[in-house]
Parts: C-alpha cells; sequence; structure tokens
C-alpha cells in the first residue's frame, strides 16, 4: 500500500510558463526534485505516525518516498510515500486484517477465522495532516530551484 503524492506542473502559472521556457532535462529535473521534497514532509509524518504504533520499528525504519517514473513527465511529477519490501505488513497494519488458523482465508487451503485485528491507520492520516505543507514545500523548492536556474541565464 502506499500514498501517491501528486503536484502538476500547471499551479501557479508563473511557474508552469518558466517550465516550458526551459530545456526538456532542466524541466523534468527541477520538478522531481521539488516533489520530493514535498514527499518527504509526508514520509517524515508517516514515519513518526509508524513509531507510534510501533511494535519492533521495521515497518518505521521502512517507510521511502521516491518519484514514480510511469506517471511523470516534464511538467508534471508524482511521489510515492510506503514502506519498501521489510515493511510489506503496513497494509495489514493500516486496514486491519483478519487472524486465520489452519490455512488461508480463501482457496483450497480454508482456514479457520480465529479473530480480527483492528486497523491501525499510520499512512493515510500523515496524507490528510501534510498535503498543504508538502504542497507548499513543493511550490518553495522549486521556485527557489527557478530563480536560482534564471539568475545562471
Amino acid at each position: 500500500m502506499r500514498m501517491r503524492v501528486r503536484w502538476k506542473g500547471s499551479s501557479p502559472e508563473e511557474i508552469r510558463r518558466r517550465l516550458e521556457l526551459m530545456p526538456q532535462e532542466v524541466r523534468g529535473e527541477a520538478l522531481r526534485a521539488a516533489v520530493l521534497q514535498g514527499a518527504q514532509v509526508i514520509r517524515d509524518q508517516a514515519e513518526a505516525n509508524a513509531r507510534a504504533i510501533q511494535r519492533t520499528g521495521t515497518l518505521a525504519s521502512d517507510i521511502h518516498a521516491e518519484i514514480d517514473e510511469k506517471k511523470s513527465t516534464d511538467t508534471r511529477a508524482a511521489a510515492v510515500v510506503g514502506p519498501g519490501k521489510r515493511g510489506w505488513y503496513g497494509r495489514l497494519v493500516e486496514f486491519g486484517h483478519d487472524i486465520v488458523v489452519g490455512g488461508r482465508k480463501r482457496g483450497r487451503n480454508k482456514g479457520r477465522v480465529v479473530g480480527h485485528v483492528a486497523p491501525k491507520p499510520w499512512l493515510r492520516p500523515a496524507g490528510d495532516a501534510k498535503r498543504k505543507e508538502a504542497e507548499a514545500v513543493a511550490i518553495e523548492v522549486l521556485q527557489r530551484r527557478l530563480e536560482r536556474i534564471w539568475r545562471r541565464k
């Protein structure tokens, strides 16, 4: 389970206009760096939330923020925040799950449900609480980066 953080380059208008005037490799790189900085804000909050409900600390130490290359273009960047391979069980913690004994819940080897683990959301609340701050950080980073690039020219 991962949370997607998107910031489109069309807002504010001045930044988008400047991005379109730049060479292609500068556009994508500047936007991606800004979106990744914004995603770090959400990642930090998700890590704090996971540490609050931790048993071992594996989930909290395995939360990453990275650029989603499939959804990113020159004027649009998407970041993904979520656990890596060691924190694979993050979705079970986030949404809760059934405790099954003697096999699986579905399929040929049907087991018996003996209980339920209540959900303990950690990623969704981080996104809800820090979305505006992440957008502000991304815009600020991109504006600073664009000003630096434009000063060189």
